[in-house]
Parts: C-alpha cells; sequence; structure tokens
C-alpha cells in the first residue's frame, strides 16, 4: 500500500535506501511496502540510470526553447542531480514538481531581479539548493518529510549555511524575491497575502500558473495591484511520481510588487471564484492485464492512502459496461470517476478542484492502472492576463 512509504516510523530507513545505504532497521513490512518499488520503479534503481532519464526528458520536452542550456551546467546540473536522487514523493503538499529545466527558468527569472534574499513558498524541485550557491534562501516547507530531504541535500552540497527551513511562515524580513504555486482558489490568495507582506516594494513575485487556476488567478492578481512583469507562456512541465511529465506545460508570471498591492479584502470576497474551479482528466492505454472486477476498489485503496486526509464519502457502481467511483474529503472537495475496461480509459473530474487530490489520483492511476504505453490527455492553460489564449 502506498502510505507505507510516506509513514514517518520509516522515512529514515526509505530515506537511507535512496541515498544507496544500508538501512538501520530489517522490518519485513518495510521490505513488503516496497515490493512494487524495486529496482524498476523506484529506491534500488540505479542513480546514473535514473539521472540520464532525467536529462533526456529535459531535453525532449524543453531543448526547443532558444536559450535553454545545451550541456547540464550548473544551476540546471543541480537540479536535474536532485530530481534523480529523490525517491521519496510526497502528495500531502499543494506544490507540484516540475521538470529541472522548468524550474531552471524559475532560476534564471530571479537572477534577472537581481535578488539578494529569496523567499520559496514550499520547494518540490529543489530550487532552493541550487539558489543557495549565490543567495540567502527562506524556504516555507510545511511537510515534514520533504523538509528533512531538503536539509539532507543542502548538508551534502555545502549549502545548509544560506538556507532556514521552516514548517511556519516566519520570514524574519522582507525579501527581494517570493516564488510560489497557484493551487486552489483560498490556498492561492492566503499564499498571495503572504508574498505581498514579505516581498519588498518593487520586489518580484514570481507565480506558476498551471490549468485550471488561470481560469480565475488573474482576476486576483489584477484585485491585488501586481502589474504583470513577464510571462512565459508553457514552461512549466509538471512531473509525476511514476514517472511520466504531465503533458500540456503551465506558464510562469512575474509579477511586481508595487506600492499599493494588498489583499486586505472583505472576507471571502477573493476566497472562491463565482463558479467552484474544477479540472477533467482522461487516462487512455490503461494497461489490460490491471482491470480485474476488483481495480476499481483497489483505486479508491490507493486513492485514501495517498490522499490528505480520510474520506467523508467513497463508493462504486458497477454496471455492464463501466464502473462509477466517487471519492470526496471532509472539506467538500473530491473526484468523480468513470472506468471504462473494454476502452482501457479512465475519466476523472474533480469538483471541486483539489491540487493535492489530482496529484493523489494520478499517482494511484499510473501506479495501479498504468503501464508505459499509458497516456493523460494534454492539458494546457487558456488564458494569458484578462485574454483567452486564442482570442
Amino acid at each position: 500500500m502506498p502510505s507505507r512509504l510516506l509513514d514517518m516510523r520509516w522515512y529514515d530507513d526509505v530515506a537511507a535506501l535512496a541515498r544507496g545505504e544500508q538501512a538501520a532497521n530489517d522490518d519485513a513490512q518495510l521490505r513488503d511496502a516496497l515490493g512494487p518499488f524495486g529496482s524498476e520503479h523506484g529506491v534500488a534503481e540505479p542513480h546514473d540510470v535514473r539521472l540520464e532519464r532525467v536529462r533526456a526528458l529535459d531535453r525532449k520536452y524543453l531543448a526547443w526553447q532558444p536559450d535553454f542550456p545545451a550541456a547540464p551546467a550548473d544551476p540546471l546540473a543541480t537540479l536535474q542531480e536532485f530530481q534523480a536522487r529523490q525517491r521519496l514523493w510526497h502528495s500531502r503538499t499543494g506544490a507540484q514538481p516540475a521538470l529541472p529545466g522548468s524550474a531552471w527558468y524559475r532560476y534564471h527569472t530571479i537572477e534577472a531581479a537581481q535578488a539578494r534574499r529569496v523567499l520559496l513558498l514550499e520547494d518540490a524541485d529543489g530550487l532552493s539548493l541550487a539558489l543557495a550557491k549565490k543567495h540567502d534562501v527562506v524556504v516555507v516547507e510545511p511537510v515534514e518529510g520533504h523538509r528533512r530531504w531538503l536539509a539532507h541535500e543542502a548538508e551534502r552540497l555545502g549549502v545548509h549555511g544560506r538556507i532556514r527551513l521552516q514548517g511556519e511562515h516566519d520570514v524574519g524580513g522582507l525579501v527581494d524575491v517570493t516564488v510560489l504555486q497557484a493551487t486552489v482558489p483560498a490556498a492561492t490568495r492566503a499564499a498571495l497575502g503572504r508574498a505581498i507582506a514579505s516581498t519588498c516594494v518593487g520586489g518580484r513575485i514570481v507565480l506558476a500558473v498551471h490549468s485550471p487556476a488561470d481560469l480565475w488567478v488573474y482576476a486576483l492578481i489584477s484585485k491585488a495591484h501586481l502589474p504583470i512583469a513577464d510571462c512565459r507562456r508553457e514552461i512549466e512541465h509538471a512531473v509525476t511520481p511514476a514517472g511520466p511529465v504531465l503533458a500540456g506545460a503551465g506558464d510562469l508570471l512575474v509579477l511586481t510588487r508595487s506600492p499599493d498591492a494588498e489583499l486586505a479584502l472583505e472576507e471571502g470576497s477573493l476566497a472562491e471564484p463565482e463558479a467552484p474551479p474544477y479540472l477533467a482528466l482522461d487516462f487512455h492505454s490503461l494497461a489490460p492485464n490491471r482491470l480485474a472486477a476488483d481495480a476499481g476498489e483497489h483505486w479508491l485503496d490507493w486513492l485514501t492512502a495517498l490522499a490528505d486526509g480520510a474520506p467523508a464519502a467513497r463508493g462504486s457502481d458497477p454496471q455492464s459496461d463501466q464502473e462509477l467511483l466517487w471519492w470526496y474529503d471532509k472539506t467538500g472537495a473530491g473526484v468523480l470517476a468513470n472506468l471504462r475496461r473494454a476502452e482501457r480509459a479512465l475519466f476523472l473530474v474533480f469538483l471541486p478542484y483539489s491540487r493535492s487530490l489530482e496529484k493523489s489520483a494520478i499517482g494511484a492511476t499510473l501506479s495501479l492502472l498504468g503501464d508505459d504505453n499509458t497516456r493523460i490527455r494534454p492539458r494546457r492553460t487558456r488564458m494569458a492576463e484578462n485574454l483567452t489564449v486564442m482570442s
């Protein structure tokens, strides 16, 4: 069961295996939990094999950009090394990991701002490690396991003296640049409020935006008086713990922290858009040998194990040609699923949308029902500032 990999009782042992070391405890349950994650997929896979795969993905998705480096020199090499070494992925966080090449563009956006002190509101890609070689970095990382992994890597690289890792937002002074991701409306509004409070006037707020956040985030930016200084379209290529890159990249916005920037509006006025955000996600070419009669119930079990919190409602309705599944948590976020075995397809609708639940559902689907031939329908942002992309 995937939740065992997130169990903090075993975190140090699994992290040791990820570093190529011997686990301190010879636990039979731990060996059983790691069974599906052997040399083909996970902790025991040779580092050089993983590193070359990461570099190949960067070349495949980003080499067409005219300014992308031809050779993996620093800081790109540091970012690629971090992702290749990372064997533990945490679904209980809003940040979506991206290809090292996408993090490299964020790095150079910060460099262009001539920043001395940088704040990262979550760091899923190891960007803080690359930045700390030249900048003072504060990382607000709420997930304890990932925070410990960042601390270990900072120690290995000798940059731990320039990185401040914390679970709570306590910056201790203004920063020149704040980096964050748009997730769901209420959480993004709160994060932008913290970014405004922590960033000096004239500084930059670097915001990664994936679908469906682009449908409402521009209204939030405008009402917060944050002018858009730059926009890089389709540069944020998200990756999944199971390996594949999600087709259809997000955008990178560079906002200016203006003197009148604020989010001190009436409670709830920007917490949610007029209509709840939703996301439709389609999986095709599922593995035929993984679509047994109990596959739907197993999928719900994996989703329960990976999701942030216990379900308030879950169930299934098997029919002759399809199976309907549903899963909702106590906050009201949930997913409706339609498993069509004859078509080897799974259709998901997240309503209302939850970033952490999306990550959990993708991980559960690819790990339990997918194989190397499984594909996810591309999803792209449809808005650029206040215009649709096709307008």
